[in-house]
């Protein structure tokens, strides 16, 4: 993950929820679980819950062109090259799952993610809005 910082080819995408990402809380375990709180310098938000709907079954995969529309508003296309991280994989994982049929193939998950991430206090770190995100 370190060397996708320096390659403008490669989509960091963290798909945690909001308070993680901005850096209000360090985990889903709570807000002081990791020693610091934020994001991977440059990385992407989606929420993962955007790759889902609701379904008489329960919470479900949207089709492949929804997905593909959630990815175009953060900047994703079919031919992107997407390196996946959350708090320790899972909720990366199953972002995977649901780039995978919609035709976004190129897709590597940071297992570690930032559970490891934030424990190593060499590593940069971003919080708070992007100044994009903020302006939008």
């Amino acid at each position: 993950m370190l060397a996708a910082l320096d390659d403008p080819s490669i989509v960091i995408l963290d798909v945690r929820d909001v308070d993680e990402w901005v850096g209000t809380s360090s985990s889903p375990y709570g807000q002081d679980y990791c020693p610091r709180k934020g994001r991977i310098p440059g990385a992407r938000w989606l929420e993962r819950y955007r790759m889902t709907k609701p379904m008489p079954q329960g919470q479900m995969f949207k089709e492949p062109e929804e997905i593909l529309a959630e990815c175009a508003t953060v900047g994703i296309a079919p031919q992107s090259t997407v390196h996946l991280d959350c708090f320790k994989g899972a909720r990366a994982s199953n972002t995977d799952l649901a780039l995978q049929p919609a035709g976004v193939r190129k897709v590597k998950r940071y297992f570690g993610s930032w559970n490891e991430w934030s424990r190593d206090p060499s590593l940069p770190i971003e919080t708070g809005m992007p100044e994009m995100a903020a302006a939008a």
